[in-house]
């Protein structure tokens, strides 16, 4: 789907966005644009293409140059794609062996050649085709190789940033409490509860815990397919922040399909917890991932903790 966005946002905020130059307020609104408007969204990603194979090129200076290193390269999926397009240059640049200079050192002298020379050197002349046309063959066929890498590589990086938020390590001890809830988690229990309204579910309760690498076992929450909305529970493992955001992401593009608005904690018999409440139109039985972003009253926000799930719709 388009909209008149992609026609209100010029080529130099695009450039400020993908180098890190834009405010958090100004990066949200970019990804929702990049989410809403497939045109944007295009335009993003050739943008991308072009600042990577400038920077590999040798093309950035100045303050272009800098801006770039410090903002893009940043991030370790983006060195990768960097590093590629390096790889794929220089082998481009690479120059052909010239005809002419392979010939002349095979001629011999003029006074040397018999009468029959001139076959000889017409014999080598083709020699020496033929293995410039191998060389050129080969030459082409690396660079399809290449390019089909670079495809491949570009496809693994959006794989690898889907899994990042499923990769974070707790960073402050466990409280005992919180030791009990991941334990029941971990044998595959789930608190819910469920409020009706004239016998019909109109909202359903889950309590999710932060993902870790000792537990594989992703939760599952079963969803009456008459319910409107589902309450969602944030348990946290240390309440540092302001505020917080609740983002709700496929894992199979990384892409954010809902976000929550600013959220303060709150004190909850299973802990402290953020909550917020999700329409189910925006819910298919497949996996998903909440990541919780936290606002602190000065500086950058900071994605703290990631809480995956699988929604079945019933």
């Amino acid at each position: 789907m388009s909209s008149s966005s992609d026609h209100d946002v010029d080529d130099d905020a695009l450039v400020r966005y993908l180098t890190g130059r834009v405010t958090s307020e100004e990066a949200e609104r970019f990804d929702e644009l990049s989410i809403a408007d497939d045109g944007l969204a295009e335009r993003l990603r050739a943008i991308e293409n072009d600042l990577v194979d400038a920077y590999a090129r040798g093309e950035l200076t100045g303050t272009a140059r800098d801006a770039f290193t410090a903002g893009y390269l940043a991030a370790p999926g983006h060195r990768e794609k960097v590093k590629f397009a390096e790889v794929l240059y220089a082998r481009e640049k690479k120059p052909t062996p010239r005809a002419g200079l392979a010939t002349q050192r095979l001629s011999p002298r003029r006074f040397l050649i018999p009468y029959w020379g001139g076959a000889v050197a017409a014999l080598l002349l083709i020699a020496v085709t033929g293995l410039l046309v191998a060389q050129n063959l080969k030459l082409q066929r690396e660079i399809a190789d290449a390019r089909t890498t670079r495809a491949t590589l570009e496809q693994r990086q959006r794989d690898l940033q889907g899994q990042l938020s499923s990769e974070r390590t707790a960073r402050t001890q466990i409280a005992s409490e919180l030791a009990r809830v991941r334990d029941a988690l971990a044998a595959g229990a789930i608190r819910d509860r469920v409020s009706e309204t004239h016998g019909v579910a109109s909202l359903v309760s889950f309590l999710l815990m932060p993902s870790r690498r000792g537990i594989a076992d992703v939760p599952q929450i079963a969803i009456p397919r008459a319910t409107r909305e589902i309450e969602i529970r944030l348990l946290l493992e240390s309440d540092e922040f302001a505020s917080y955001r609740v983002t709700l992401r496929d894992p199979g593009s990384d892409r954010p399909i809902w976000r929550s608005p600013l959220l303060a904690s709150a004190r909850s018999s299973d802990g402290q917890v953020v909550r917020t409440s999700v329409p189910t139109t925006r819910l298919a039985s497949r996996h998903y991932m909440f990541e919780l972003t936290g606002i602190p009253k000065a500086g950058e926000p900071d994605v703290i903790a990631s809480y995956p799930v699988a929604v079945v719709l019933k």
